[in-house]
């Protein structure tokens, strides 16, 4: 389910970013156990490891599963670049239903962007708008968010718009008129060309510090695609939940 950890991905760097200020710490390593319905026609959505990433040192960091630099940084604003290492909603052909299962695996990307972090200075809540590529498109992302501190629990929640250009949703959802007429294919009975699209969602992250060490970590969210993505032949939902739990400890 490599295509959750991507959105998983997104869901916990918004959250780790501000449990870190709120808890003083600049290095947490930790892993964790998700879930996500499925969006392609799969045979069964499975449960994946998901890392909990948050280290820093000078303007460097890592974040979730995002690589970075702060170009600048203060209080009320941050600019920086970054380095994601698995963008996408994969898919291998073997686990796709029966009907659907002989068209080519779509496979996550590495995408390269730049990011801006701005307080809006409004009752604490934040923004961010972000910008990726690589070779197989690109995606944008504008978040609102605000975390929630009592004693040692931290709740962030946040909502959030995406765009993915039209390569990089017909790679994921289009349906080459090869594929539609392989052997295999039986349930796919045209060609696709997926233009580009959108989605919007909303993500409760949480972490409580037993200690100054360990911590437990949780988030929920979901996810709502535009009908450039709904109306692939090889799409099953437009409409996708993710949760998952767990444990980081920090140095």
């Amino acid at each position: 389910m490599k295509k959750a950890i991507f959105l998983l991905g997104a869901i916990l760097t918004i959250g780790t970013t501000l449990m870190a200020e709120n808890n003083g710490s600049k290095w947490g390593v930790g892993v964790g156990m998700g879930y996500s319905t499925k969006i392609h026609k799969i045979e069964d959505a499975k449960a994946f490891p998901t890392p909990l990433l948050d280290i820093e040192y000078n303007d460097f960091y890592v974040k979730g599963i995002s690589v970075g630099y702060n170009l600048y940084k203060n209080d009320a604003f941050t600019m920086s670049l970054f380095l994601d290492p698995m963008v996408g909603f994969a898919v291998k052909s073997k686990d796709m239903k029966s009907g659907y299962n002989n068209i080519d695996n779509r496979d996550t990307q590495v995408m390269f962007g730049a990011k801006a972090e701005i307080n809006t200075g409004i009752r604490d809540v934040r923004t961010t708008v972000s910008f990726q590529g690589g070779k197989d498109g690109g995606t944008g992302k504008w978040s609102l968010y605000r975390a929630f501190k009592a004693e040692k629990l931290t709740i962030t929640p946040s909502v959030h718009v995406a765009y993915y250009t039209s390569d990089f949703t017909d790679y994921y959802f289009g349906v080459s008129s090869s594929e539609a007429s392989r052997k295999g294919n039986s349930n796919i009975n045209k060609s696709y060309k997926a233009d580009g699209a959108a989605s919007m969602g909303m993500a409760l992250t949480g972490e409580y510090n037993f200690n100054e060490k360990l911590s437990l970590m949780m988030f929920l969210g979901v996810e709502r695609f535009s009908d450039e993505i709904k109306n692939s032949p090889i799409v099953e939902n437009d409409v996708i939940f993710m949760t998952g739990l767990g444990a980081r400890y920090y140095f």
